[in-house]
């Protein structure tokens, strides 16, 4: 026999259940869709600060749908949301502009000018076309698919970090890195195309290095040399 205290407890949690029910919380999707309001209220109202884009709308793969100002007074998120295009972003980025951990192809579509860190890293790149022209520090373009470096801007002010790709050469590669060059776990074969000038000089001696894991920076210097010998000869 149920005790029936016991039924009468059970009987109750069961009424409350239902009640409850009627009480359900927004779903999800709502969820979504009312960040996304949030957002779009925000860049209405867009005059200055940095703008991270927190999620996409359900079929997005670009940034059309944000309404994004052309120029941004801060810095620029738009990582880890599955894009597999820039199109939509701004154009000038007053700060750092990133767009890491997607699935983009192309950075065609992303900014011409970045006042500090351009980030690009962990997508599915084979070469820089799109690439910003002007970098005002560090350019990060790592953990991607390069075969080619075409499209890098020509002078970085910070470092140039092109490590983990399938680069054979740097063919394209900025010209000038005021930094370090980062081109380890690359299946280089050749120096071709590595930058002409690198790192600052302080009393005389360079404090910047080329790091490779397959050429030493005393390597690039003497290839460097070399280029710069055969240039005058001819």
């Amino acid at each position: 026999m149920i005790d029936y205290n016991l039924k009468c407890i059970y009987e109750q949690m069961q009424r409350q259940s239902i009640n409850l029910s009627k009480y359900k919380g927004p779903s999800k999707e709502q969820k979504l869709q009312k960040r996304i309001n949030a957002f779009k209220q925000q860049m209405a109202n867009y005059k200055t600060g940095d703008i991270t884009v927190p999620v996409l709308p359900d079929g997005a793969t670009d940034l059309t749908w944000a309404n994004l100002p052309e120029v941004v007074y801060g810095a620029f998120w738009c990582s880890d949301l599955g894009l597999t295009s820039l199109k939509g972003g701004p154009v000038k980025v007053q700060n750092s502009y990133y767009c890491y951990s997607n699935k983009l192809t192309s950075l065609q579509g992303g900014p011409v000018e970045v006042g500090k860190f351009f980030s690009c890293i962990n997508n599915e790149l084979t070469n820089l076309k799109g690439a910003p022209t002007k970098v005002g520090l560090d350019f990060f373009c790592a953990h991607n698919k390069l075969t080619s470096l075409e499209g890098a801007p020509t002078e970085v002010n910070g470092d140039f970090n092109c490590k983990n790709n399938k680069l054979t050469n740097l063919k394209g590669g900025p010209v000038k890195v005021n930094g370090n060059f980062y081109c380890k776990d690359n299946p280089l074969t050749s120096l071709e195309g590595a930058p002409k000038i690198l790192g600052q000089k302080a009393m005389g001696a360079i404090i910047k290095k080329f790091i490779s894991d397959v050429f030493s920076h005393d390597d690039y210097i003497n290839f460097i040399n070399n280029s710069i010998n055969t240039e005058n000869k001819s």
